[in-house]
């Protein structure tokens, strides 16, 4: 039993010492939410303009504003102030039809999970790529 202790301590103290590093990115202000999935990071800012990070530096990510983004293996998706999702597709957010949300979350592959308007969760399951999208507005 001594000997299956001293091997869980210091198999904790390895994997304590090579953990990742986080290396602070440039400021971005005013913050107002972020999200990071699959070693990707993406946020929106108080003026709803979304934003992704490469390398230290952030990049405006399309034209719609949101106040809620969302990176994750289902891809970039967003919510905008009037409550309408989106998805990020070949340079700029497309319109995906559905419930209107609150929050939506990338969650795992081939799913989106969000808050509704009326604050239940909403699962959304489908084959990606997503089956309904429109042009934005």
């Amino acid at each position: 039993m001594k000997a299956v202790a001293v091997f869980l301590l210091v198999l904790s103290c390895l994997a304590v010492s090579h953990a990742w590093t986080c290396k602070e990115a440039l400021q971005h202000y005013p913050a107002a939410q972020i999200d990071a999935g699959l070693g990707q990071v993406v946020m929106t800012d108080k003026e709803n303009q979304a934003y992704f990070l490469s390398g230290s530096t952030w990049h405006k990510l399309g034209t719609v504003k949101l106040k809620h983004a969302s990176v994750g293996p289902s891809g970039i998706w967003g919510v905008d102030t009037s409550g309408r999702v989106y998805k990020y597709v070949a340079g700029d957010f497309v319109l995906s039809e559905g419930a209107s949300m609150q929050q939506v979350d990338a969650g795992g592959n081939g799913q989106v999970v969000g808050v509704t308007s009326s604050s239940s969760t909403y699962c959304l399951k489908a084959p990606l790529p997503w089956p309904t999208v429109k042009p934005a507005l």
